[in-house]
């Protein structure tokens, strides 16, 4: 009876240690071999490279506060055979530190071949063709060692299971530290295909930096530092910083990971990128935006604020500007400005206007990034109280993480200005692009940036698509290509240092009335900003004013501020007309007549109470203008295996021809913007013709 009983005792100890595999049965060790409860070790890589599979490998990390001696700590990284009786099992030597990975290679010499430098180990047990499991043992192998942690699960065939990887790999997860002995997916992205240079053995849970030094491909190992020098793309265990201002941004053009990414932004440039709908990010996006704020020397009428939107597709504003913050929405309905409270949501494609009580500074948003078509909601009123020349205006917002550009892509722009205005604080003032001319870069709109849109007619809509995102990520402005028959005026005064713009040009299809597809209304800037304008047929203010080539035009040209200063007003464009062309300036308070042929800078003295209506432009004999206005006011470009041809009107005709001067293609004009798909690398001659007009252009798709 004795000698039962101890069995039976001694049967009930080890079953209380027992493996959790009931196929499996381990001993009990004596009490100085128990784990070290601070010891941790997991699997934190398992690869079968598709194109060179005698690179396999695994990689295992120590995400605990002490090293690992292997020498004096028996590990055993084991592999099971489709889940069968076949075990390999590989005792692990050397040192693992604390925070650091240690690569099992199959093969040491295909390896060095394929990733440039020397495994930890090698073991041709490393040969695991996705259906096989990996498994970690504390204290012997498979047969004597304790179950750490697991890759896939004993005894099963890996074929069809969530934990396969056949021709790709598996990377534990940022926040998946701790061993399990239970295979879940939640703690793994399992890739769908990858080859050799999606593998990062060695690097887990790094903080990685994109350098842009070769050019915009995500894909390109060189464009990344990683602490340690690796050349690798990120991964879905590493934390990712886009600095600003860097020569290149990222664009993603296949499946890509992070734990998490943050975008920079200083007082020069935003970060940007392109693509993060291939992007998956475990934990968010942080996107950071430098907001210009905080008040001036002189009253609230100066206050300086920040036209802002948000990218990501849910947040609201205490999430993302300080609590003593100042955000309104611009309503249409009223012509009025209302406020927002913390826990109010921030729309998606809608902008906001913000003022921070304790100046400049960088805010964050933080979750998940915006990666479809956005459609704004719009409205448009009439009749109301206010200035009906300010109907229809929607303060609107880029909600993509990079530039947007006005005039490319598949833009819907139903019942809609051509114009579109945004704050620049520095200027104190509104500038303007109409798809021609005007003060934003070739209507490029920076990440994270509102904008007006004005609507002209019921039902309006506006549609901003994926396809017209650009790598732009200034936030200083400048003017944007000076097409032929367009005259730039600046102001700036000699107290502040606010200035102001007004563009007159000629175009066979404009008119003396406001013109929709050309003009745009003057909007109010700043007290003790200039003010200048010029002023259509109806007596309108205008920044954007288009005119047709008439033999005499005369222009009123309109001046006012807050304050009684000296100004000067800078004149550009006079190299777009024809010298027979005589263009002059007549300041009607000095009674003075300026050639602007001659002169291009005009300073002048301005006092409260004087008329606004200061100065008359006449030009006259355009009729000479009209093939060189045609032909600088086409645009063609490419991007994404598209030709995009923007035309000043919406009748004509496009040839398309090769290099051999074949014609491939004939299409026509229909729209103000016609889109051609071609393949990249090619390139083209296209003759557009815009009646009564021809230009020709050289396109190389991108």
């Amino acid at each position: 009876m004795k000698k039962i009983l101890i069995v039976l005792l001694l049967a009930s100890v080890v079953n209380n240690y027992l493996h959790c595999s009931p196929f499996t049965v381990h001993l009990l060790r004596s009490p100085s071999m128990i784990m070290d409860s601070t010891a941790q070790l997991i699997i934190s890589e398992v690869s079968d490279p598709a194109n060179t599979w005698q690179a396999r490998f695994v990689e295992l990390y120590n995400p605990g506060t002490d090293s690992i001696d292997f020498d004096q700590d028996t590990w055993y990284l084991s592999k099971q055979s489709n889940g069968g009786s076949t075990w390999g099992d590989i005792l692990l030597t050397g040192v693992i530190h604390a925070g650091k990975a240690y690569v099992v290679a199959y093969s040491e010499s295909s390896f060095i071949t394929t990733f440039g430098f020397n495994p930890d180990l090698s073991s041709g047990s490393i040969n695991g063709n996705g259906d096989d499991g990996y498994f970690l043992f504390w204290g012997g192998n498979h047969n004597t060692g304790t179950l750490v942690d697991a890759y896939g699960e004993i005894d099963v065939d890996g074929t069809g299971e969530p934990w396969e990887y056949l021709d790709s790999k598996a990377t534990r997860k940022y926040d998946a530290i701790i061993p399990e002995t239970v295979w879940d997916s939640l703690d793994w992205t399992v890739h769908v295909g990858a080859e050799t240079w999606q593998m990062t053995p060695s690097s887990h849970r790094e903080a990685v930096t994109w350098n842009g030094t070769i050019n915009h491909e995500w894909e390109n190992s060189a464009n990344w530092t990683f602490p340690d020098s690796s050349a690798f793309i990120p991964d879905v265990s590493d934390i990712i910083t886009i600095p600003a201002g860097l020569q290149h941004n990222p664009t993603i053009s296949y499946a890509a990971f992070c734990h998490e990414i943050t975008l920079e932004s200083d007082s020069l440039a935003n970060a940007s990128i392109l693509g993060n709908e291939y992007l998956h990010i475990n934990a968010d996006a942080i996107v950071q935006q430098y907001i210009s704020g905080g008040t001036i020397t002189k009253d609230d009428p100066n206050a300086i604020y920040h036209f802002a939107s948000s990218p990501l597709s849910s947040t609201n504003a205490i999430s993302v500007f300080p609590a003593t913050s100042y955000v309104r929405y611009w309503d249409e309905v009223n012509q009025a400005w209302f406020n927002l409270s913390g826990p109010d949501s921030l729309e998606t494609g809608k902008g906001y206007s913000v003022w921070l009580a304790d100046g400049s500074a960088i805010v964050s948003y933080t979750g998940h990034l915006n990666d479809i078509d956005i459609n704004p909601a719009l409205t448009y009123t009439t009749g109301n109280t206010g200035n009906p020349d300010f109907d229809g205006y929607n303060l609107v917002g880029n909600p993509f993480p990079s530039g947007l550009d006005w005039d490319a892509g598949t833009w819907t722009k139903n019942n809609l200005d051509a114009s579109i205005a945004i704050w620049d604080g520095e200027a104190g003032n509104y500038l303007y692009w109409n798809g021609i001319a005007g003060g934003i870069t070739d209507g490029l709109i920076p990440p994270c940036q509102g904008f007006f849109v004005r609507a002209n007619a019921a039902f309006p809509l506006l549609t901003m698509p994926m396809d017209a995102r650009v790598h732009s990520d200034t936030l200083n402005y400048k003017d944007g290509r000076m097409p032929d028959g367009l005259i730039k005026f600046a102001v700036d005064g000699d107290e502040y240092h606010y200035w102001d713009a007004a563009y007159i040009g000629f175009n066979e299809a404009a008119t003396i009335n406001f013109d929709t597809q050309f003009d745009a209304f003057k909007l109010q800037g700043l007290e003790y900003a200039p003010r200048l304008f010029s002023k259509n047929s109806n007596g309108q203010e205008l920044s954007l004013n288009f005119l047709s080539m008439e033999e005499v035009v005369q222009v009123p040209l309109g001046f006012r501020t807050g304050y009684n200063g000296t100004f000067t007003l800078h004149v550009e464009g006079m190299n777009g007309f024809g010298e027979n062309i005589d263009i002059q300036l007549n300041d009607l308070k000095l009674g003075t007549h300026i050639d602007l042929r001659q002169i291009s800078l005009y300073t002048f003295d301005y006092n409260q109470g004087d008329d606004p209506d200061r100065f008359i432009l006449t030009v006259s004999d355009l009729t000479s203008l009209g093939e060189a206005i045609a032909e600088s006011m086409v645009k063609v470009y490419s991007s994404h295996q598209q030709i995009i041809v923007n035309t000043p009107v919406n009748q004509g005709e496009i040839i398309m021809f090769n290099l051999l001067g074949q014609e491939v293609l004939r299409q026509i004009i229909s729209d103000h913007q016609s889109i051609i798909p071609a393949e990249s690398g090619e390139i083209f001659l296209l003759r557009v013709m815009c009646p009564p007009h021809i230009s020709l252009h050289k396109i190389f798709v991108k």
